[in-house]
């Protein structure tokens, strides 16, 4: 089984996605492999991949998306 996930983003641009998206990352353990980001500036929107390790991530694979949406993808305005 692959040892690695990838998140795939893209939203409305603003201030600190990058910042919260590492920070997810770092507070449970994931240690990035990979990072792109860039932003559409005609039309403002952020889109972001990143890669990281789950070999000592500290949510299971299959819950990743639940803990990602509620404590980041919900709270960006």
């Amino acid at each position: 089984m692959n040892q690695n996930a990838i998140l795939l983003i893209h939203c409305p641009d603003q201030k600190g996605l990058v910042a919260a998206v590492t920070d997810f990352l770092h507070k449970n353990n994931g240690n990035i492999l990979d990072l792109e980001q860039h932003v559409d500036k005609a039309n403002s929107v952020f889109f972001m991949r990143v890669e990281w390790d789950l070999k000592e991530f500290g949510i299971e694979r299959t819950k990743i998306d639940d803990y990602f949406g509620t404590l980041i993808g919900k709270n960006t305005k």
